[in-house]
């Protein structure tokens, strides 16, 4: 039986099973145990996605095998400034006191280019986990 996101969300199903559903590569457990049915749907799914979404899938795709099986991910690395004004702030690293002038802070920042736009790896990877889960969605509802 598959395990699908609305039992992750409600927490009935265990991490472990939610790794095995929603791979980067795709959907393992659909293709797997619904061959018959999930091939010819989802050449049918796929035909209405839109260019953008159809390229972001591609790209995490080939990005996922480039990073397991070849040179690694072609994600960049840059550097990312945040201001702190005058004052205390409370970061995830600890607490920030700022006196006399403003401060930028730099960390990293990661980014890929998917169809020669620059987005944040977070950004990116959100909309893709956000298109698989759609997908199940619909492939469940679909189904039954």
């Amino acid at each position: 039986m598959p395990v699908w996101p609305g039992e992750l969300l409600a927490g009935t199903a265990t991490t472990s099973e939610a790794s095995i559903l929603i791979l980067p590569n795709g959907l393992y457990r659909l293709r797997r145990e619904h061959k018959a049915t999930y091939e010819p749907w989802r050449k049918t799914w796929d035909a209405r996605l839109t260019p953008a979404e159809d390229g972001l899938i591609k790209f995490m795709i080939n990005d996922r095998n480039e990073e397991v099986h070849d040179s690694g991910s072609s994600r960049r690395v840059g550097q990312e400034g945040i201001e702190f004004g005058i004052g205390t702030h409370h970061t995830t690293d600890g607490t920030i006191i700022v006196g006399g002038h403003p401060i930028t802070a730099y960390g990293p920042s990661y980014s890929f280019t998917i169809d020669g736009a620059d987005r944040k790896v977070t950004e990116a990877c959100g909309a893709y986990l956000a298109l698989l889960q759609r997908m199940v969605a619909e492939f469940q509802a679909d189904l039954s």
